[in-house]
């Protein structure tokens, strides 16, 4: 027994130094090897993009596709009671497929237990004419009962791959819909912006002068100011984009072969996606079964838990973000055109797309819209100002706590830590997430801190 223990001693202190020798190497190469590490870990998520992009789409169509899964199979449900007959159409109180099929097994054992008990009833014994009658119908009407029954089995085994093949063609839909209205306007509005940026100089220049009034030296600084830089655009052009258009034409071949990367990644990752949505039961088992199987039934149930908030909170919150930008960038677009002001669709999906960032998303938007209005009018960029002013009080106090309401449960100083921690270290990418990253790491810290002040307040009880 002692010997035993002793082994077991020595092969727990064996394991220890192996891993303490396996994290300080690790810590080794993390610290020292720092380039070549990212440089490494780039390479892999370039190599893995379109699984990332698939799962990335997979995960914002899955409550579509559950929603939709969930309403062609509740419609099914409703077409077989009200097809099959009461009698043989009595349904389990969870009304699942699995339920169904096993109905239909029991329906059929019930028809061919008709059937045969009519045959042998012709066969031993006269029957009379309206018996006869009667007994053939029964036994022509259960094998109806069950050929529908089998029919919805198949069926429903056909809903889930119905409902991936509806989400993905609304998803497509709703893409291609939103460029056929915006592409052309907001192009046209780029295209007009470059071909007015000398004029509006000029417009900005005389409007300044205009101003100045009797101020010599500052009219004297704005024309010398406008003049200069009429003149260096094309200086900048001679001096600096001629030399070097070699550089030039090779950074537009890396740009092509980026957007060619780009689109490639999006056509492998929308195929990854149906894979993926098609096989999300399944993903989702095998998860739990490796939970199991690793850690204990407590701390699996505790980190099934957690998952399940951080899925609630991450679904929460970029849904709601998206849905409230999305009507942020319609009411910008309605009022700008009200207010007659000029490039409205450019404007409005700049004010959207960076609405998606909290907290400091309205003002990295209105600056360059605020700018773009100004080549064009400087009284409608101040108007244009107020009015944005307006709308994201709007947005803050009655609009997104409608959509959003508290899914994260972060106070602004937290939300303010997270968007700037988390956009210094991902950039765009992080302003995003950073948040619903943080409210997750946020409730795992304070569970743990509840449960070690528990146990302790627990040993302080006992020991008292």
């Amino acid at each position: 027994m002692n010997q035993k223990k002793t082994d077991s001693s020595y092969l727990c202190l064996m394991l220890a130094l192996f891993g303490a020798a396996a994290l300080s190497i690790l810590l080794f190469f993390v610290v020292f090897r720092f380039d070549g590490l990212r440089r490494g870990v780039n390479t892999l998520i370039d190599v893995l993009m379109p699984f990332i992009v698939g799962a990335v789409l997979a995960y914002l169509l899955k409550p579509s596709c559950n929603m939709i899964e969930e309403k062609l199979t509740n419609v099914l449900d409703r077409q077989l009671n009200a097809d099959i007959p009461a009698t043989e159409s009595r349904r389990t109180a969870s009304g699942s497929p699995a339920a169904e099929a096993r109905q239909t097994a029991s329906v059929n054992k019930v028809s061919d237990r008709a059937v045969s008990e009519t045959e042998a009833t012709a066969a031993t014994q006269p029957v009379r004419e309206n018996d006869s009658h009667r007994e053939s119908h029964t036994a022509a009407q259960l094998p109806q009962v069950s050929k529908k029954s089998t029919a919805a089995v198949h069926i429903l085994k056909l809903i889930p791959g119905l409902s991936i093949l509806i989400t993905m063609a609304l998803g497509i839909l709703v893409i291609c819909i939103l460029l056929i209205m915006v592409l052309p306007t907001l192009l046209e509005s780029i295209y007009t912006i470059v071909r007015l940026i000398p004029s509006s100089i000029e417009a900005a220049s005389d409007w300044l002068l205009q101003y100045a009034g009797d101020n010599e030296t500052l009219s004297n600084y704005i024309t010398e100011f406008s003049s200069n830089f009429s003149t260096s655009i094309p200086d900048w052009i001679r001096s600096t984009v001629i030399p070097n258009i070699e550089v030039l034409i090779g950074n537009v071949s890396n740009s092509v072969n980026n957007v060619f990367t780009f689109f490639k990644n999006v056509l492998i990752g929308f195929i990854a996606a149906i894979y993926i949505l098609g096989s999300r039961k399944k993903f989702a088992a095998q998860a739990k079964l490796i939970n199991y199987s690793i850690f204990g039934r407590k701390w699996s149930e505790r980190i099934l838990s957690e998952v399940r908030y951080a899925d609630k909170v991450f679904v929460g919150f970029i849904s709601g973000r998206l849905i409230d930008s999305l009507i942020i960038g319609v009411i910008c677009f309605i009022c700008m055109l009200i207010l007659r002001m000029p490039y409205a669709m450019l404007v409005s999906v700049i004010v959207g797309v960076t609405n998606i960032i909290p907290f400091f998303g309205p003002y990295i938007g209105a600056i360059p819209s605020f700018l773009l209005i100004l080549m064009v009018s400087p009284v409608k960029a101040v108007i244009f100002l107020v009015f944005l002013l307006i709308l994201q009080q709007f947005d803050g106090n009655i609009l997104g706590p409608r959509i959003l309401g508290n899914v994260t449960g972060l106070s602004g100083f937290w939300v303010l830590f997270a968007i700037l921690t988390f956009g210094g270290l991902f950039g765009f990418l992080g302003m995003i997430v950073g948040v619903p990253v943080f409210a997750v790491i946020y409730d795992v810290v304070r569970k743990v801190v509840l449960h070690v002040a528990a146990q302790r307040k627990e040993k302080e009880t006992a020991q008292a």
